[in-house]
């Protein structure tokens, strides 16, 4: 998997985010962007697959941020369905990606979260 492109990143940073309807544009662009991504090779470093899935999940947060960080007041009482349904579908996509990650690393478990109103994290566990 790579890490987001910079032309990518420039290109969403360059968006209105002034109504729901642009997230949700942005965050199914980002969505099929990534799809486009194979899952990691046994070949990839595992840090590199990982680093490429925590950008991934930092530009899927940048665009939610940028519509519903809080702000005072926030202008919207949480986001709409469809921006809860991409983010399911990102989230879904970056967990199955990592899973051969996790095993190679070492690590017991693998959370890919959502949370209002900042977006994507990935978190992997070691057991101790």
């Amino acid at each position: 998997m790579d890490y987001p492109s910079d032309l990518l990143r420039e290109d969403l940073q360059s968006q209105p985010y002034e109504t729901e309807d642009d997230c949700a544009n942005s965050l199914q662009w980002v969505a099929a962007e990534l799809e486009k991504q194979p899952p990691a090779s046994p070949y990839e470093e595992p840090s590199e697959a990982l680093a490429a899935a925590e950008g991934w999940a930092a530009l899927t947060s940048y665009v939610v941020a940028r519509t519903y960080a809080p702000q005072s007041p926030m202008r919207y009482a949480g986001w709409v369905r469809i921006v809860a349904l991409v983010l399911q579908r990102i989230a879904a996509m970056l967990r199955a990606r990592l899973m051969d990650v996790v095993t190679r690393l070492g690590a017991s478990g693998l959370t890919v979260s959502v949370a209002f109103p900042w977006g994507l994290s990935v978190a992997l566990e070691w057991s101790v």
